[in-house]
Protein backbone atom coordinates (compact mmCIF):
# COMPACT_ATOMS: atom_id res chain seq x y z
CA UNK A 1 0.00 0.00 0.00
CA UNK A 2 1.35 3.41 -0.93
CA UNK A 3 2.18 6.02 1.67
CA UNK A 4 -0.61 8.22 0.27
CA UNK A 5 -3.20 5.47 0.64
CA UNK A 6 -2.03 4.77 4.22
CA UNK A 7 -2.42 8.45 5.11
CA UNK A 8 -5.92 8.55 3.64
CA UNK A 9 -6.83 5.39 5.56
CA UNK A 10 -5.44 6.77 8.83
CA UNK A 11 -7.27 10.10 8.40
CA UNK A 12 -10.54 8.28 7.63
CA UNK A 13 -10.17 6.11 10.72
CA UNK A 14 -9.45 9.18 12.86
CA UNK A 15 -12.55 11.00 11.55
CA UNK A 16 -14.69 7.92 12.24
CA UNK A 17 -13.40 7.63 15.81
CA UNK A 18 -13.87 11.38 16.36
CA UNK A 19 -17.45 11.14 15.08
CA UNK A 20 -18.20 8.28 17.45
CA UNK A 21 -16.76 10.21 20.38
CA UNK A 22 -18.83 13.33 19.59
CA UNK A 23 -21.96 11.23 19.18
CA UNK A 24 -21.30 9.60 22.52
CA UNK A 25 -20.78 12.94 24.24
CA UNK A 26 -24.00 14.33 22.77
CA UNK A 27 -25.89 11.21 23.76
CA UNK A 28 -24.51 11.41 27.28
CA UNK A 29 -25.54 15.07 27.65
CA UNK A 30 -29.07 14.50 26.34
CA UNK A 31 -31.73 14.17 29.02
CA UNK A 32 -35.28 12.91 28.98
CA UNK A 33 -37.44 15.28 31.03
CA UNK A 34 -40.66 13.87 32.38
CA UNK A 35 -43.16 16.53 33.36
CA UNK A 36 -46.31 15.98 35.33
CA UNK A 37 -48.73 17.92 37.49
CA UNK A 38 -50.30 21.31 36.83
CA UNK A 39 -49.11 24.87 36.38
CA UNK A 40 -51.17 26.88 38.86
CA UNK A 41 -52.46 30.41 38.28
CA UNK A 42 -53.19 32.92 41.01
CA UNK A 43 -55.06 35.97 39.68
CA UNK A 44 -57.04 38.80 41.27
CA UNK A 45 -60.12 38.65 39.08
CA UNK A 46 -61.79 36.79 36.24
CA UNK A 47 -60.55 39.01 33.43
CA UNK A 48 -58.05 36.89 31.48
CA UNK A 49 -58.91 34.28 28.89
CA UNK A 50 -56.43 31.54 27.90
CA UNK A 51 -56.98 30.87 24.23
CA UNK A 52 -54.32 28.26 23.48
CA UNK A 53 -51.39 26.45 25.09
CA UNK A 54 -48.31 25.20 23.25
CA UNK A 55 -45.23 23.33 24.44
CA UNK A 56 -41.79 23.41 22.87
CA UNK A 57 -38.56 21.62 23.63
CA UNK A 58 -35.23 23.06 22.59
CA UNK A 59 -34.60 22.67 18.85
CA UNK A 60 -38.18 21.69 18.00
CA UNK A 61 -41.30 23.48 16.85
CA UNK A 62 -44.04 24.27 19.38
CA UNK A 63 -46.73 21.62 19.74
CA UNK A 64 -50.35 22.60 20.49
CA UNK A 65 -51.68 20.93 23.62
CA UNK A 66 -54.84 19.26 22.41
CA UNK A 67 -56.28 18.29 25.79
CA UNK A 68 -56.43 21.92 26.92
CA UNK A 69 -59.83 23.63 27.15
CA UNK A 70 -59.85 27.42 26.60
CA UNK A 71 -61.37 29.48 29.39
CA UNK A 72 -61.10 32.29 31.90
CA UNK A 73 -58.30 32.28 34.43
CA UNK A 74 -59.43 32.50 38.02
CA UNK A 75 -58.04 31.33 41.33
CA UNK A 76 -58.79 27.69 40.51
CA UNK A 77 -57.40 27.64 36.99
CA UNK A 78 -54.52 25.28 36.21
CA UNK A 79 -52.88 23.76 33.20
CA UNK A 80 -52.25 20.01 33.46
CA UNK A 81 -49.73 18.64 30.95
CA UNK A 82 -50.11 15.06 32.09
CA UNK A 83 -46.90 13.24 31.14
CA UNK A 84 -44.77 15.02 28.58
CA UNK A 85 -41.25 14.00 27.62
CA UNK A 86 -38.48 15.79 25.83
CA UNK A 87 -34.83 15.04 25.24
CA UNK A 88 -33.28 18.38 26.10
CA UNK A 89 -32.47 20.34 29.20
CA UNK A 90 -35.03 23.08 28.60
CA UNK A 91 -38.59 23.64 27.51
CA UNK A 92 -41.07 26.48 27.00
CA UNK A 93 -44.82 26.55 27.63
CA UNK A 94 -46.66 29.26 25.69
CA UNK A 95 -49.97 30.58 27.01
CA UNK A 96 -51.91 32.74 24.50
CA UNK A 97 -53.85 35.09 26.77
CA UNK A 98 -56.55 37.65 26.00
CA UNK A 99 -56.84 40.45 28.53
CA UNK A 100 -60.51 41.47 28.49
CA UNK A 101 -59.84 44.72 30.37
CA UNK A 102 -58.02 47.98 29.74
CA UNK A 103 -55.75 47.37 32.71
CA UNK A 104 -52.26 45.91 32.11
CA UNK A 105 -51.47 42.89 34.28
CA UNK A 106 -48.18 42.21 36.03
CA UNK A 107 -46.89 38.64 36.06
CA UNK A 108 -44.51 36.99 38.51
CA UNK A 109 -43.62 33.40 39.25
CA UNK A 110 -43.05 31.34 42.38
CA UNK A 111 -41.06 28.13 41.91
CA UNK A 112 -39.52 28.00 45.38
CA UNK A 113 -41.01 24.54 45.87
CA UNK A 114 -38.75 23.12 43.15
CA UNK A 115 -35.53 22.21 44.98
CA UNK A 116 -33.50 21.45 41.85
CA UNK A 117 -29.90 22.58 41.64
CA UNK A 118 -29.13 25.01 38.82
CA UNK A 119 -32.77 25.38 37.78
CA UNK A 120 -33.75 28.56 35.94
CA UNK A 121 -37.39 29.52 35.48
CA UNK A 122 -38.67 32.74 33.89
CA UNK A 123 -41.99 34.21 32.81
CA UNK A 124 -43.09 37.06 30.52
CA UNK A 125 -43.44 39.99 33.00
CA UNK A 126 -46.60 41.65 31.69
CA UNK A 127 -49.91 40.99 29.97
CA UNK A 128 -50.86 43.96 27.80
CA UNK A 129 -54.20 45.72 28.16
CA UNK A 130 -56.89 45.87 25.49
CA UNK A 131 -57.89 49.12 23.81
CA UNK A 132 -61.45 48.48 25.02
CA UNK A 133 -63.16 46.12 27.42
CA UNK A 134 -64.29 42.80 25.92
CA UNK A 135 -67.55 41.24 27.02
CA UNK A 136 -67.55 38.30 24.61
CA UNK A 137 -64.72 35.94 23.63
CA UNK A 138 -64.61 33.76 20.53
CA UNK A 139 -61.98 31.79 18.64
CA UNK A 140 -61.51 34.80 16.36
CA UNK A 141 -60.77 37.22 19.21
CA UNK A 142 -57.25 38.53 18.84
CA UNK A 143 -54.70 37.34 21.37
CA UNK A 144 -53.30 40.17 23.46
CA UNK A 145 -50.18 38.55 24.95
CA UNK A 146 -48.30 35.28 24.78
CA UNK A 147 -46.88 34.33 28.17
CA UNK A 148 -43.66 32.35 27.91
CA UNK A 149 -42.86 30.05 30.83
CA UNK A 150 -39.23 29.05 30.26
CA UNK A 151 -37.61 26.27 32.31
CA UNK A 152 -33.91 25.53 31.85
CA UNK A 153 -31.65 23.01 33.54
CA UNK A 154 -29.06 20.81 31.75
CA UNK A 155 -29.36 18.13 34.45
CA UNK A 156 -33.14 18.09 34.65
CA UNK A 157 -34.69 14.63 34.64
CA UNK A 158 -38.19 15.21 35.98
CA UNK A 159 -40.24 18.12 37.17
CA UNK A 160 -43.47 18.48 39.11
CA UNK A 161 -45.26 21.43 37.53
CA UNK A 162 -47.58 21.75 40.53
CA UNK A 163 -44.63 23.42 42.28
CA UNK A 164 -44.88 26.36 39.85
CA UNK A 165 -47.37 29.16 40.50
CA UNK A 166 -47.90 32.07 38.10
CA UNK A 167 -49.11 35.19 39.91
CA UNK A 168 -51.06 37.77 37.88
CA UNK A 169 -52.34 41.09 39.21
CA UNK A 170 -53.13 44.56 37.81
CA UNK A 171 -50.51 47.26 38.13
CA UNK A 172 -51.46 49.35 41.17
CA UNK A 173 -49.82 52.33 42.86
CA UNK A 174 -51.30 52.76 46.31
CA UNK A 175 -55.10 52.74 46.05
CA UNK A 176 -55.18 53.36 42.29
CA UNK A 177 -54.86 51.42 39.05
CA UNK A 178 -53.66 53.00 35.80
CA UNK A 179 -53.51 52.39 32.07
CA UNK A 180 -50.73 53.87 29.95
CA UNK A 181 -50.27 55.41 26.53
CA UNK A 182 -46.66 55.02 25.44
CA UNK A 183 -47.08 57.39 22.50
CA UNK A 184 -48.38 60.36 24.49
CA UNK A 185 -46.77 59.31 27.79
CA UNK A 186 -50.12 59.86 29.50
CA UNK A 187 -51.79 57.77 32.18
CA UNK A 188 -55.47 57.22 32.92
CA UNK A 189 -56.86 56.32 36.35
CA UNK A 190 -58.77 53.12 35.64
CA UNK A 191 -59.55 51.72 39.08
CA UNK A 192 -59.44 52.13 42.84
CA UNK A 193 -59.12 49.49 45.53
CA UNK A 194 -62.23 48.44 47.42
CA UNK A 195 -62.82 50.21 50.72
CA UNK A 196 -60.70 53.27 49.92
CA UNK A 197 -61.77 56.33 51.94
CA UNK A 198 -59.32 59.03 50.83
CA UNK A 199 -57.53 59.17 47.48
CA UNK A 200 -54.96 61.62 46.17
CA UNK A 201 -54.46 61.26 42.42
CA UNK A 202 -50.88 62.25 41.56
CA UNK A 203 -49.86 64.41 38.61
CA UNK A 204 -47.37 61.80 37.40
CA UNK A 205 -46.73 58.08 37.91
CA UNK A 206 -43.67 55.92 37.30
CA UNK A 207 -44.08 52.70 35.36
CA UNK A 208 -41.36 50.53 33.78
CA UNK A 209 -38.82 53.29 34.49
CA UNK A 210 -40.93 55.78 32.52
CA UNK A 211 -42.82 58.84 33.79
CA UNK A 212 -46.43 59.28 32.69
CA UNK A 213 -48.63 62.35 33.20
CA UNK A 214 -52.06 61.61 34.67
CA UNK A 215 -54.56 63.33 32.35
CA UNK A 216 -57.81 61.39 32.63
CA UNK A 217 -60.15 59.30 34.72
CA UNK A 218 -61.36 56.29 32.77
CA UNK A 219 -64.34 56.80 30.44
CA UNK A 220 -66.44 53.71 31.25
CA UNK A 221 -69.12 52.19 29.06
CA UNK A 222 -71.20 51.22 32.11
CA UNK A 223 -70.99 52.02 35.81
CA UNK A 224 -69.69 48.62 37.09
CA UNK A 225 -66.59 49.25 34.97
CA UNK A 226 -66.07 52.78 36.31
CA UNK A 227 -62.82 53.82 37.95
CA UNK A 228 -64.17 54.24 41.49
CA UNK A 229 -66.99 51.69 41.49
CA UNK A 230 -65.15 49.39 43.92
CA UNK A 231 -65.00 52.17 46.52
CA UNK A 232 -68.24 53.99 45.75
CA UNK A 233 -69.74 53.34 49.20
CA UNK A 234 -66.62 54.28 51.23
CA UNK A 235 -64.87 57.07 49.32
CA UNK A 236 -65.04 60.37 51.23
CA UNK A 237 -62.15 62.51 49.96
CA UNK A 238 -60.70 62.80 46.45
CA UNK A 239 -57.98 65.21 45.40
CA UNK A 240 -57.67 65.66 41.64
CA UNK A 241 -54.36 66.66 40.00
CA UNK A 242 -53.78 69.88 38.08
CA UNK A 243 -52.83 67.79 35.05
CA UNK A 244 -56.29 66.22 34.73
CA UNK A 245 -58.07 67.03 31.46
CA UNK A 246 -61.03 64.67 31.38
CA UNK A 247 -63.33 63.10 33.99
CA UNK A 248 -64.76 60.09 32.20
CA UNK A 249 -68.27 58.70 32.12
CA UNK A 250 -69.45 57.11 35.40
CA UNK A 251 -66.15 58.13 37.07
CA UNK A 252 -67.68 58.76 40.53
CA UNK A 253 -71.07 57.15 39.91
CA UNK A 254 -72.93 56.58 43.20
CA UNK A 255 -70.00 57.76 45.34
CA UNK A 256 -72.43 58.84 48.01
CA UNK A 257 -70.03 59.61 50.85
CA UNK A 258 -68.09 62.66 49.74
CA UNK A 259 -69.59 66.13 50.16
CA UNK A 260 -67.40 68.22 47.87
CA UNK A 261 -64.74 67.89 45.23
CA UNK A 262 -62.51 70.50 43.61
CA UNK A 263 -62.28 70.19 39.85
CA UNK A 264 -58.96 71.64 38.63
CA UNK A 265 -58.83 74.30 35.92
CA UNK A 266 -57.11 71.85 33.57
CA UNK A 267 -60.33 69.82 33.09
CA UNK A 268 -62.18 70.49 29.81
CA UNK A 269 -64.70 67.64 29.80
CA UNK A 270 -66.96 66.07 32.43
CA UNK A 271 -68.43 62.84 31.08
CA UNK A 272 -71.92 61.41 31.25
CA UNK A 273 -73.04 60.26 34.70
CA UNK A 274 -69.64 61.23 36.13
CA UNK A 275 -71.20 62.33 39.45
CA UNK A 276 -74.61 60.70 39.12
CA UNK A 277 -76.19 59.71 42.45
CA UNK A 278 -73.49 61.39 44.52
CA UNK A 279 -76.11 62.04 47.16
CA UNK A 280 -73.73 63.59 49.68
CA UNK A 281 -72.37 66.20 47.28
CA UNK A 282 -73.40 69.64 48.56
CA UNK A 283 -71.25 71.90 46.40
CA UNK A 284 -69.06 71.71 43.35
CA UNK A 285 -67.23 74.38 41.37
CA UNK A 286 -67.05 73.92 37.62
CA UNK A 287 -63.91 75.68 36.34
CA UNK A 288 -63.91 77.96 33.30
CA UNK A 289 -61.84 75.41 31.38
CA UNK A 290 -64.83 73.03 31.07
CA UNK A 291 -66.61 73.23 27.71
CA UNK A 292 -69.18 70.44 28.04
CA UNK A 293 -71.18 68.62 30.71
CA UNK A 294 -72.38 65.15 29.73
CA UNK A 295 -75.76 63.47 30.01
CA UNK A 296 -76.85 62.74 33.60
CA UNK A 297 -73.56 64.13 34.95
CA UNK A 298 -75.10 65.34 38.23
CA UNK A 299 -78.35 63.40 38.02
CA UNK A 300 -79.59 62.43 41.48
CA UNK A 301 -77.23 64.71 43.41
CA UNK A 302 -80.09 65.56 45.78
CA UNK A 303 -77.94 67.45 48.30
CA UNK A 304 -76.55 69.88 45.74
CA UNK A 305 -77.93 73.35 46.48
CA UNK A 306 -76.18 75.62 44.01
CA UNK A 307 -74.15 75.49 40.82
CA UNK A 308 -72.37 77.99 38.60
CA UNK A 309 -72.19 77.36 34.87
CA UNK A 310 -69.13 79.22 33.54
CA UNK A 311 -69.09 81.04 30.21
CA UNK A 312 -66.84 78.33 28.73
CA UNK A 313 -69.64 75.71 28.85
CA UNK A 314 -71.48 75.46 25.53
CA UNK A 315 -73.26 72.11 26.00
CA UNK A 316 -75.21 70.55 28.86
CA UNK A 317 -76.35 66.97 28.31
CA UNK A 318 -79.86 65.66 28.80
CA UNK A 319 -80.66 64.92 32.43
CA UNK A 320 -77.44 66.54 33.64
CA UNK A 321 -79.21 68.00 36.68
CA UNK A 322 -82.33 65.81 36.86
CA UNK A 323 -83.14 64.68 40.38
CA UNK A 324 -81.20 67.55 41.97
CA UNK A 325 -84.15 68.23 44.27
CA UNK A 326 -82.27 70.65 46.54
CA UNK A 327 -80.85 72.80 43.75
CA UNK A 328 -82.26 76.31 44.23
CA UNK A 329 -79.58 78.41 42.53
CA UNK A 330 -77.98 77.98 39.11
CA UNK A 331 -75.84 80.92 38.03
CA UNK A 332 -75.24 81.07 34.27
CA UNK A 333 -72.37 83.40 33.43
CA UNK A 334 -73.83 83.65 29.91
CA UNK A 335 -77.63 83.76 29.72
CA UNK A 336 -78.01 84.46 26.00
CA UNK A 337 -78.02 82.04 23.09
CA UNK A 338 -79.17 78.85 24.79
CA UNK A 339 -81.24 76.33 22.81
CA UNK A 340 -82.71 72.92 23.43
CA UNK A 341 -82.84 70.03 20.97
CA UNK A 342 -86.36 68.76 20.23
CA UNK A 343 -86.36 65.91 17.71
CA UNK A 344 -84.08 67.06 14.90
CA UNK A 345 -84.53 70.78 15.57
CA UNK A 346 -83.06 73.33 17.97
CA UNK A 347 -85.37 75.75 19.76
CA UNK A 348 -84.34 78.96 21.48
CA UNK A 349 -84.76 79.45 25.22
CA UNK A 350 -85.47 82.93 26.52
CA UNK A 351 -82.42 84.46 28.18
CA UNK A 352 -84.65 85.74 30.96
CA UNK A 353 -84.99 82.17 32.23
CA UNK A 354 -81.23 82.02 32.83
CA UNK A 355 -80.81 85.51 34.26
CA UNK A 356 -82.46 84.62 37.56
CA UNK A 357 -80.59 81.83 39.50
CA UNK A 358 -83.76 80.28 40.90
CA UNK A 359 -85.43 80.27 37.49
CA UNK A 360 -82.31 78.79 35.88
CA UNK A 361 -82.28 76.06 38.51
CA UNK A 362 -85.84 75.15 37.56
CA UNK A 363 -84.91 75.11 33.86
CA UNK A 364 -82.12 72.56 34.26
CA UNK A 365 -83.77 70.38 36.91
CA UNK A 366 -87.36 70.35 35.65
CA UNK A 367 -88.51 72.42 32.68
CA UNK A 368 -85.85 71.40 30.14
CA UNK A 369 -84.16 68.66 32.17
CA UNK A 370 -84.71 65.92 29.59
CA UNK A 371 -83.29 67.95 26.70
CA UNK A 372 -79.74 68.62 25.60
CA UNK A 373 -78.96 72.33 25.97
CA UNK A 374 -76.40 74.05 23.80
CA UNK A 375 -75.12 77.54 23.14
CA UNK A 376 -73.52 78.86 19.97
Amino acid sequence: MSIRMKLISLVGAFVLVLGLVITGVLAASSQTITMNGSVNFNVTDKSLWVKEVRMQESGSDPVVVLNFTPGYINGDFNFNVGNFENNHGSFVIYFDIINTTQIPQHVSIDFSGLSISGLEVSITPEIASNSEELTEISSETETTTTLELIVTNPNLENIDLSKITINIEPFVLGELTYTYNEETMEATVSGCSAGAEAVIIPETVEYNEQTYTVTAIYDASYYPYSAFFSSHDTLQIVKLPNTLQSIGAYAFFNCSQFEKIAIPSSVTNIGSSAFQYCGGLTSIAIPSSVTSIGNNTFNGCNSLTSITIPSSVTAIGAGAFSGCTSLVSAIFEVADGWTYRGGSNDYSISSSLFEDPSSAAYVITEQYARFTLSRL
